[in-house]
């Protein structure tokens, strides 16, 4: 299940900062300057506010950002079995990034890249390998969160970050060269526990960490409003109706802003 953000235009206003917690999303995006809403219904099944039952859904995406940092806020839910939101970002439109999304060699998986992106090592499952997006939307880089409750536990769910720098300008997608594509585990997001590796609301856990990129991130999977589950369109409130879901505070330097 992914998300795809458009190509990276920021504003010179700069915008309240909000509590990377997971909750009261519209509140803390009144001031959003991009708002994204859902037109379906959710496949992946209705999730009805336990966190560990099946059903992911994105309802709203809220996109902000101060001198410091962009801020995405996206309520809805993400099932803790291994499921997935990926989020796209195009930092200077077609100059570099590819158009078509890169993960796999001849050989198969580029190594140390997230499952999602590069599919199983083995088998048919190439993950979004060769994902061709709309035209004119070359990503540079990739926020992606997945998760799970560790040994089928039942008390609590866990969602690791992941922040991929992704290829670009490839002349052979079958013989990609050595570091075009790349991954630093941000770190882990306990969910519902905003503070749960540190005083400020939305530091990551240091648990798989591979490096530090200052990303801050939230989740509260106990949303139960928003979308239901089916294949039709929804009405135009409905997505609105969510409150929870996932917070973001990504540092403009990673994404090559000054300011």
């Amino acid at each position: 299940m992914c998300a795809f953000s458009a190509g990276l235009l920021l504003p010179a206003v700069a915008a309240a900062q909000p509590t990377i917690d997971g909750r009261n999303i519209p509140t803390d995006f009144a001031d959003a300057t991009t708002v994204v809403t859902q037109r379906f219904q959710t496949q992946f099944g209705d999730h009805n506010g336990n966190p560990f039952v099946f059903g992911s859904e994105l309802n709203q995406m809220f996109i902000k950002n101060d001198a410091n940092n962009l801020y995405i806020g996206i309520t809805g839910n993400l099932e803790n079995n291994g499921n997935c939101i990926v989020i796209f970002f195009d930092v200077d439109g077609t100059a570099s990034g590819e158009n078509v999304i890169l993960t796999r060699s001849a050989a198969g998986p580029i190594d140390g890249i997230p499952r999602y992106l590069t599919g199983n090592p083995t088998g048919s499952g190439i993950g979004l390998h060769k994902l061709k997006l709309d035209t004119g939307f070359h990503p540079d880089y990739a926020l992606g969160i997945s998760g799970g409750s560790p040994r089928g536990s039942q008390t609590r769910t866990y969602y690791l970050a992941n922040w991929t720098t992704l290829a670009t300008s490839v002349a052979d997608p079958n013989n990609m060269p050595p570091g075009a594509i790349s991954n630093v585990v941000a770190g882990m997001i306990t969910d519902g526990d905003a503070t749960a590796s540190g005083p400020t609301p939305g530091t990551l856990g240091d648990f798989l960490a591979t490096g530090t990129t200052g990303i801050l991130a939230a989740s509260n999977n106990e949303n139960d409003l928003g979308v239901t589950g089916g294949t039709a369109a929804v009405g135009p409130n409905r997505p609105a109706t969510a409150v929870d879901g996932f917070e973001f505070a990504i540092p403009l330097s990673l994404l090559r802003v000054t300011t």
